[in-house]
C-alpha cells in the first residue's frame, strides 16, 4: 500500500488514508489505477512495525477520515499537522511540532 520504511523503528510514511463506507480496506478506481486505503488497512502493519503516532502532513482539511474512530481507537496517537500548502515549506511552528511528535 505505498507504504515505506524510512528510518527503521522510527519512520514509516504512507499515503493518507480515507474513509470508505461499508468497511472495506481498501478501494481500487479503475479508471485511475489508483488504490485508496482505509485506516483499518494499516493497523495491523503499524502494530507490526510498532507504529505509535500518525503525524498528518498531506494538506487536506479536514483529514478524508474520521481519526478518533481509526487510530485513537487503536491506541496510536494522531499528530495534525496539515494546514500549509502541499509542495511548499512548513512554518517554522508546524517543524517544531513535528519534531516533538518524532522525539
Amino acid at each position: 500500500g505505498a507504504l515505506n520504511i524510512v528510518v527503521p523503528g522510527n519512520f514509516v510514511i504512507s499515503p493518507c488514508p480515507a474513509a470508505l463506507p461499508g468497511g472495506p480496506t481498501f478501494h481500487d478506481a479503475p479508471a485511475t489505477r489508483h488504490r485508496t486505503f482505509s485506516p483499518a488497512y494499516f493497523l495491523d502493519i503499524f502494530d507490526v512495525l510498532g507504529v505509535s503516532d500518525v503525524v498528518r502532513l498531506d494538506g487536506s482539511s479536514p483529514p478524508p477520515y474520521n481519526a478518533a474512530a481509526s487510530f485513537l481507537a487503536a491506541d496510536v496517537a494522531v499528530h495534525d499537522l496539515a494546514g500549509f500548502d502541499v509542495g511548499s515549506a512548513p512554518p517554522p511552528e508546524v517543524v517544531q511540532r513535528f519534531l516533538r511528535a518524532a522525539d
